[in-house]
């Protein structure tokens, strides 16, 4: 794309350390879900390197990648970065970049809520009982998007 827009990136220098910010890290996707600021899927959390990749799905896209590190700065300080990327492709529309502006507002805000809240515990849902356990809205998406192309399959061969 000759237009792509940069990704959108914040650098934060935030007065925790960094076991405090690994810990709010870990527990990011769970509070956002629980909390209701949307469903990201955590795809990795790695604690040595201090990174955090989340995942969103969003309307007639694949959705966005978002990439978090912290790194230590002293003892009680650490500095963060976090960057939203396309999962394909780049940014090119305005509105897009928008979009991910405000995923970053919502992350960062749950980070914040998150470090001044220590005693966060995800809970713990049964995963043997579906109604408890909630349905995940990519997969529900996914199949929504494998049955329809079904249907308009089966539609063009019947009209043919």
């Amino acid at each position: 794309m000759i237009f792509s827009i940069p990704n959108p990136k914040k650098d934060l220098t935030i007065p925790f350390s960094i076991s405090q910010t690994q810990k709010a890290l870990s527990n990011m996707s769970e509070f956002c879900q629980e909390t209701g600021k949307g469903s990201y899927l955590k795809e990795k959390f790695d604690p040595i390197l201090n990174q955090l990749i989340l995942t969103k799905t969003e309307f007639l896209s694949l959705g966005v990648r978002i990439v978090i590190d912290a790194s230590y700065i002293s003892e009680g300080q650490t500095r963060v970065s976090v960057e939203i990327q396309r999962i394909i492709g780049s940014f090119d529309e305005q509105h897009e970049v928008s979009k991910a502006n405000r995923h970053m507002n919502v992350l960062t805000s749950a980070l914040s809520e998150l470090l001044q809240n220590p005693n966060f515990e995800p809970k713990i849902i049964d995963p043997i009982d579906p109604i408890e356990k909630g349905e995940n809205e990519k997969s529900a998406e996914l199949r929504g998007l494998v049955l329809g192309g079904f249907v308009l399959l089966i539609l063009g061969l019947i009209i043919m």
